[in-house]
């Protein structure tokens, strides 16, 4: 039986009559709260021995002994005297609780965790700052609160790194939707899968060892943190259909750090984009984009010399490529295609990649290499200091817009060389060209290095089988050649140097020449729209042909040469098919036009000199050129000009001259000298020679 103390009388309490005396021999009796029945009492908080009923006071009016009462019972005492006179009634009387009774059980309450009505469930809550209650704040529990804050920790992960925390995260992933893991490294020792959404706090990791596989299939929230430690063969998946970007951070990448490569190639391995923060990224292997469908973005490539403006990855070494794309080796055709097999859409954006060190020269590296891939894309990417800035071999369906290539270091173990933009021909992709339908758009090459402005430093050079290849207004300033197209001539395979369309080049400054033809074959066909030559002082031609037997157009544009220098506008020596169409060649000193052993070519250019003189002629055909037709536009200042037209030797046959459009004035003794021919002035039209002479000839 449980009893509890009397709240009214225990052992040795007094008890008075009304005059204030002891009262003794009094009568102290027990009911039930509220009636006459009899309650018993007891001697003790054993709860064994009964008090009498009436408990008979001593002659010093007290008890005899403590009085206890039932547990969860009320009683009524009433007092009399010796002679049974009441004095008072005290009805309704409960025990006094045990103090550590009472502690036991608000105890237990409060600590039980299988009953959700105990425990935090006894505490209230309400939203409130340092001013007090929020408004409009809803009452809740303390347990309804804690509801809302679910841990990885409350399914007993413990996050020091070295015990093994899969179970836990798994429990959590199957009981809640939804929890977090709070700071700490986690070590997941066996391959798990998480289908609730998971949420990294600050300074929580997960250290996944060799072997093991964490796929996340529920959404995955962390901020730009390590959050991920990888060995080996370990690995972290996504649903792509939750979670497809994300911070290479989260793998350890850190602006600043020595060696990034490996968690910026474990990021591209998990997430469909992976993002870069401003700040240099520096890396001692390659970055690799060999998975399909992969985004590497950083937050801006035009770096200034000014600390986390822009994004760089920066090699440490002068050998490694800095980025692939595409596969580590050419795939296999897939149903007797390449183009099956060719890895898809992986795109470079946002992101300035050099090296910090020079490159060296037989390691040809390359600071984007593009292979075996279709519909890759390079968008406002900055490429310097490697041998090859932007190299393309086996694409299809690829393109750069709006990069820009730079070289100023110089190359080391060999004789140097640089190429802005290069377009590899020479791998067999089974289509016509090694890179089939590859656009450079906007693209700009620049060289600030002196011993390859005079050699070896080209801005865009298409080599080999080229054919669909496409460049929308690109730019360069400083190369030794700001474009070089080396075809395959010898070949005799179906076409290979077709439909190459340059439209709106504008090559200012170099040091050599502005565009050099070399091999095109008999298939070929070029054609050029509108482009602006700038020669340097050193320049040697604007345009250079050589050993072309397909056909080449350059239509419209210009050659400025108002700074004196010596280059010719076009030099062309045993091609065929090679159209000039109205380019304008301003103020030259050398001869604007000159061609050799050149067949069925179409010379219409537009020769004006106001400044500067030429002491030679406008239009020389040197040797041996057959079938084609000259139809200059020439004017400038009286007596700039020596000569028009001149045909030099008595190898040239067969070619049609039109003299209507040059203006005698600008020609040293005027009309007689539009047309010279083995050294005759020619003054009228008909046939000389095998040559035919035509239109105004004063």
């Amino acid at each position: 039986m449980s009893v509890k103390l009397s709240s009214l009388a225990g052992a040795g309490q007094q008890f008075f009559d009304d005059s204030g005396l002891p009262l003794s021999g009094g009568l102290l009796y027990s009911y039930a709260a509220g009636t006459t029945t009899p309650a018993t009492t007891y001697t003790s908080s054993a709860g064994t021995v009964a008090n009498t009923n009436p408990i008979v006071l001593d002659a010093a009016g007290r008890t005899p002994s403590e009085i206890w009462l039932t547990e969860s019972a009320t009683y009524k005492f009433v007092l009399a005297d010796s002679d049974d006179v009441t004095i008072w009634t005290a009805d309704n009387i409960p025990g006094i609780n045990d103090v550590q009774s009472l502690i036991t059980a608000v105890y237990t309450n409060f600590a039980n965790t299988s009953d959700v009505a105990k425990g935090d469930a006894l505490v209230g809550f309400k939203q409130s700052n340092s001013s007090g209650v929020l408004s409009g704040a809803t009452a809740r529990t303390v347990h309804q609160k804690l509801q809302d804050l679910v841990t990885v920790k409350d399914f007993g992960a413990v996050g020091d790194g070295s015990t093994n925390d899969a179970a836990a995260f798994s429990a959590a992933s199957s009981a809640v939707t939804a929890f977090i893991v709070p700071a700490g490294n986690y070590k997941i020792a066996s391959s798990i899968s998480l289908s609730a959404d998971v949420q990294m706090a600050p300074g929580a990791k997960l250290t996944i060892p060799t072997g093991v596989t964490v796929a996340f299939t529920g959404q995955f929230v962390a901020g730009v943190q390590q959050v991920f430690a990888i060995t080996g063969t370990g690995e972290v998946t996504f649903d792509w259909t939750k979670v497809n970007t994300g911070p290479a951070e989260w793998w350890g990448a850190t602006p600043g750090g020595t060696d990034c490569a490996t968690a910026i190639n474990a990021a591209i391995k998990a997430l469909q984009t992976t993002q870069l923060q401003c700040g240099d990224y520096f890396v001692a292997s390659t970055v690799k984009l060999n998975y399909e469908h992969r985004t590497l973005v950083g937050k801006g490539s035009q770096y200034n010399d000014t600390t986390n403006e822009v994004t760089r990855i920066l090699m440490n070494g002068g050998s490694n490529h800095v980025i692939q794309i595409g596969p580590d080796s050419k795939p296999a055709p897939v149903g007797g295609s390449y183009a099956n097999a060719l890895y898809k859409q992986i795109i470079l954006q946002d992101i300035y990649v050099a090296r910090d060190t020079a490159p060296v020269v037989t390691s040809d590296c390359c600071s984007v290499r593009v292979q075996w891939a279709i519909y890759a894309q390079l968008n406002n990417v900055k490429a310097a200091e490697s041998i090859y800035n932007f190299y393309f071999t086996g694409t299809v369906g690829c393109s750069a817009t709006w990069c820009y290539s730079k070289r100023v270091a110089s190359g080391t173990g060999g004789t140097d060389k640089w190429y802005g933009y290069y377009a590899y021909g020479f791998d067999d992709i089974g289509l016509a060209g090694s890179n089939a339908s590859l656009y450079w758009n906007y693209c700009q090459a620049e060289c600030n290095n002196a011993g390859l402005n005079a050699a070896g430093g080209i801005g865009f050079y298409c080599d080999g089988a080229f054919t669909d290849l496409f460049l929308e207004s690109p730019e360069t300033v400083f190369c030794e050649s700001a474009m070089v197209v080396m075809g395959n001539a010898s070949t005799t395979a179906p076409p290979t140097n077709t439909d190459l369309q340059i439209k709106n080049p504008t090559f200012d400054a170099f040091y050599k020449y502005g565009i050099f033809f070399k091999d095109v074959n008999q298939f070929g066909s070029v054609d050029v729209h509108d482009g602006y030559y700038g020669p340097g002082a050193t320049a040697v031609a604007c345009i250079l042909a050589e050993d072309c037997p397909g056909s080449i157009r350059i239509g419209g544009g210009q050659m400025p040469m108002f700074t004196g220098t010596s280059a010719q506008g076009f030099s062309l020596d045993t091609v065929n098919g090679f159209v000039i169409d109205r380019v304008q060649i301003l103020d030259a000193t050398n001869r604007p036009v000159s061609i050799s052993n050149c067949v069925a070519c179409e010379i219409k250019p537009i020769v004006k000199n106001y400044l500067n003189q030429i002491t030679t002629s406008a239009v020389e055909l040197l040797t041996t050129n057959t079938h084609c037709y000259v139809q200059p536009i020439i004017y400038g200042s009286s007596a700039n000009i020596a000569v028009g037209v001149n045909l030099v030797g008595s190898s040239n046959g067969y070619n049609e001259i039109n003299c209507s459009l040059i203006d005698p004035t600008v020609l040293v003794s005027g009309s007689a000298n539009k047309l010279v021919i083995n050294s005759v002035q020619v003054t009228t039209t008909g046939l000389s020679g095998t040559n035919l002479v035509s239109g105004v000839m004063n």
